[in-house]
């Protein structure tokens, strides 16, 4: 165990750097609790999209107005993906939390 670990840290987030868009359904401080429980689990916070693995948004509108280049190497998620992946002690796919996924059909 890592120096300051508590026993039920876990390495669900290892090796994901998560950045967070923050909008109307995704306050700052919602954004801060979530960055705080993916470092909990050994995941890093990304200052940028085009450093994330993982790029957690309440919208796919919010989430257009990063450049595709940003994103080309992250994924688009939900943030109930953090909230879950820790409830179930494991890192869930990724693609049942997409945000492509939650819009509606046209």
């Amino acid at each position: 165990m890592r120096k300051g670990a508590t026993q039920s840290d876990s390495e669900i987030f290892k090796g994901c750097s998560v950045f967070f868009i923050n909008g109307q359904n995704l306050s700052f401080s919602r954004s801060k609790t979530l960055g705080n429980i993916v470092k909990r689990h050994r995941g890093a916070v990304a200052t940028s999209a085009a450093q994330a693995t993982h790029v957690v948004s309440a919208s796919l509108k919010l989430a257009s107005s990063l450049s595709a280049t940003s994103l080309q190497n992250s994924c688009l998620v939900r943030s109930e993906w953090i909230v879950e992946s820790v409830e179930k002690q494991k890192r869930l796919e990724e693609n049942c939390y997409s945000l492509a996924r939650a819009s509606p059909d046209p």
